[in-house]
């Protein structure tokens, strides 16, 4: 081979050896990110759960007085269909 084609493959070894020194520099910054991004994820993860928590306690105390208030309705009801049934057998009888 010539001198000439000989330095041309030496550039070109030189260019690829610099790229791949750069693509080393560049995936080690993105490790570096990635790990950051991880870490935030993983805060904003336990920040999630403690909220959902927090708002299933709150949902506790607030559904305990609308199970009862749906219990007195419910009885409500029931004495109220008693109380017509009773009206109405009553009125039967002072017909007859």
């Amino acid at each position: 081979m010539s001198e000439n084609k000989l330095d041309r493959i030496e550039d070109k070894l030189d260019k690829l050896s610099d790229k791949i020194a750069s693509i080393d520099v560049t995936l080690a910054k993105q490790e570096v990110s990635l790990g950051i991004h991880m870490k935030r994820s993983d805060s904003l993860e336990e920040l999630v759960s403690q909220h959902r928590i927090a708002t299933n306690l709150r949902l506790e105390v607030v559904e305990t007085p609308i199970r009862f208030l749906k219990s007195i309705a419910k009885v409500g009801g029931w004495i109220a269909s008693i109380g017509g049934a009773v009206l109405v057998i009553m009125k039967l009888i002072h017909r007859l």
